[in-house]
């Protein structure tokens, strides 16, 4: 939870929002996956040489979609690294720090370009920045953290249905404490115990 608030627009109600919409990133094999699944990809109707797009699909979840186009308004403003980032950022590995670096950079681009250059309306460019935006998630979770095997090991020795039941389903992710919650909490609805 706490890699997406690296990037800008993402704090701790939008951050748990996209851990419980998504709850495991690895179904989806690349960001492009995602980006289709959350519905911000274009509609296409093409037929042979002819290529033609249309609105965005808006297949997948309505709630996440919402949440990615409200974060997405926060690149209309040019990144300056304020106090309220780096806090976020401070103690997350240096390549979370530099996806999200770079997100920032890319999305303000895209924003300003789209509206500034080509005239589009504000609402158009927010859709498409949050369409990068959702790119820009999976491989932020896919950096690997040294202390998330060792975590593991440790919670499935003491508990070892849980290595059966829940840790197929942990999402890379889980590696702070709210999502351990999270998933204990999920536990606790579906079966009515804790462990």
């Amino acid at each position: 939870m706490e890699r997406y608030q690296t990037l800008r627009g993402v704090q701790t109600v939008t951050a748990m929002t996209i851990v419980a919409e998504v709850w495991d990133m690895r179904r989806y094999g690349t960001a492009p996956q995602f980006m289709g699944a959350t519905g911000l990809v274009s509609s296409e109707h093409s037929t042979g040489e002819r290529e033609r797009r249309g609105k965005i699909t808006k297949t997948g979840n309505a709630h996440l979609r919402r949440v990615l186009v409200e974060a997405a308004w926060h690149y209309r403003h040019r990144a300056n690294g304020g106090p309220t980032i780096k806090k976020r950022r401070k103690g997350q590995p240096e390549a979370v720090v530099s996806i999200a670096e770079r997100a920032d950079q890319r999305l303000n681009r895209k924003f300003r370009r789209m509206v500034d250059r080509y005239n589009k309306k504000p609402v158009i460019a927010a859709v498409a920045v949050a369409r990068e935006l959702a790119g820009f998630m999976p491989p932020i979770l896919h950096v690997t953290c040294s202390l998330l095997p060792h975590l593991w090991q440790m919670i499935s020795h003491v508990v070892p249905h849980f290595a059966r039941d829940v840790l197929p389903f942990a999402a890379p992710a889980a590696n702070d404490v709210a999502c351990l919650a999270l998933l204990f909490a999920s536990r606790a609805s579906r079966t009515g115990r804790l462990l």
